[in-house]
């Protein structure tokens, strides 16, 4: 969230689609109706993941809404890309949760996050 605050384009909007509230909605739904909530990362790279071979491009500006997999080929439009990416990787972290118990949430904090909170 910060870090597209400061897309002086965007900042507005972002701060007025109160993202924040979205996320910890998605969570309470998710847990009223016995379904998961699991973030992602914010840099996972879900527009320029290849979802048929996985190859990763260096580089995808926001102006490129399709592109070819230079691996294989395949056409991707990018937020279609992006929405299967991201569905397996959801579905990559719930077998992890069930089979492991690792949640996403609870991972080891940073030094910087332990430093902030003592």
């Amino acid at each position: 969230m910060a870090g597209m605050t400061h897309n002086h384009n965007l900042a507005k909007h972002i701060v007025d689609a109160a993202f924040g509230e979205i996320f910890r909605e998605l969570e309470y739904k998710a847990a009223w109706c016995g379904r998961s909530y699991l973030p992602l990362d914010r840099f996972f790279p879900s527009s320029k993941l290849c979802s048929s071979c996985g190859h990763l491009l260096d580089e995808l500006p926001l102006s490129v809404r399709e592109w070819d997999c230079p691996a294989c080929g395949v056409h991707h439009d990018r937020d279609i890309n992006a929405a299967i990416n991201i569905k397996k990787a959801g579905q990559y972290l719930l077998k992890l949760k069930r089979t492991t118990g690792w949640d996403a949430r609870k991972v080891t904090p940073t030094r910087n996050e332990r430093r902030r909170s003592a």
